[in-house]
């Protein structure tokens, strides 16, 4: 079983060769970012990504293994602001382009 590492993350898992190739397609920079990920960062992702796709939110606990739904309710927040700061966003590039017109 090949060992895969991902920051201070190590993933055993049998080998492919699809890391390998997959990470090859990325520049230099894009690599240095992607070795200070933790597994703890793809977990958070896919969870916020999940309730933004409109999983269900009694789905995505199970998914991510948490045994209460007020854990899960990070991701939720996490979208929450997101949306609050695209909506600030898209009113502040309105009222930019009211002023210029």
């Amino acid at each position: 079983m090949a060992q895969f590492s991902v920051g201070v993350n190590t993933v055993n898992r049998p080998h492919d060769g699809k890391a390998r190739r997959t990470t090859g397609k990325l520049s230099l920079d894009e690599r240095t970012q992607l070795g200070r990920v933790n597994a703890h960062a793809f977990r958070h992702t896919f969870g916020t990504q999940s309730v933004a796709d409109d999983v269900p939110m009694d789905v995505v606990p199970k998914v991510l293994g948490h045994v209460s739904l007020q854990t899960t309710t990070i991701y939720v927040q996490a979208e929450k602001q997101r949306v609050l700061e695209e909506g600030t966003g898209y009113y502040a590039r309105l009222a930019k382009q009211a002023i210029t017109r």
